[in-house]
């Protein structure tokens, strides 16, 4: 009787246990998706240099294990927060760009790193209409913004006062008595008023 006997390769038998300073990041193992998150027991590894990955769109870190047959083999992985890069082309550059209510100032065409997250970008200038953009940043990303503010029109505003003793004001400010003339008025909203002793006041 002849018996032939056949071996099978115990050699993607092994396992990893895979660990991190965050909880629930997706574990790569050579560069390829587990589909796991840490922390995480990785099956059917072979012995041998193994390169582990974890993150998510903020964070990333990555380490090398040496997995080992038949023990029980543990990696600890420490990922770090990864920034965004956003840099703002506006035009004209004079314009003053802020981030968050301003919160962050930014300079034009200066690269800035900013963490993940939701950034609400403002750009403004006297004599231009301002303008927002609502951005959502992720971890290693390189962004580039370019804002172009348009010009506003320009009127020529006159206003009288009854009585003539009356102080006008334009916007808040005193601007004349009886009279005034304002030959350079952007377009918008304003607010015209007057105070006179005597009187109530008017707005």
């Amino acid at each position: 009787m002849f018996l032939h006997l056949v071996l099978f390769s115990s050699a993607l038998a092994e396992e990893l246990q895979v660990s991190s300073n965050v909880r629930g990041l997706s574990i790569v193992v050579n560069g390829e998706d587990t589909g796991l998150k840490t922390p995480a027991t990785v099956r059917g590894l072979s012995a041998g240099t193994t390169v582990i990955q974890v993150g998510d769109s903020c964070r990333a870190g990555s380490a090398v294990a040496e997995v080992r047959a038949g023990v029980a083999n543990q990696v600890q992985v420490r990922a770090e927060e990864q920034l965004a890069t956003l840099t703002v082309a506006v035009k004209p550059a004079q314009a003053v760009v802020d981030v968050n209510g301003g919160k962050v100032t930014l300079s034009p065409n200066v690269p800035v790193g900013l963490p993940c997250g939701t950034y609400e970008v403002t750009a403004a200038l006297k004599g231009y209409s301002p303008v927002s953009y609502s951005l959502e940043l992720i971890g290693g990303q390189q962004l580039e913004l370019p804002i172009e503010l348009e010009r506003l029109g320009v009127s020529t505003v006159e206003m009288s006062v009854s009585p003539r003793s009356g102080v006008i004001l334009f916007d808040g400010v005193e601007v004349g008595q009886d009279a005034a003339a304002l030959p350079t008025v952007f377009e918008g909203m304003h607010t015209l008023g007057a105070v006179a002793k005597g009187y109530n006041d008017l707005s």
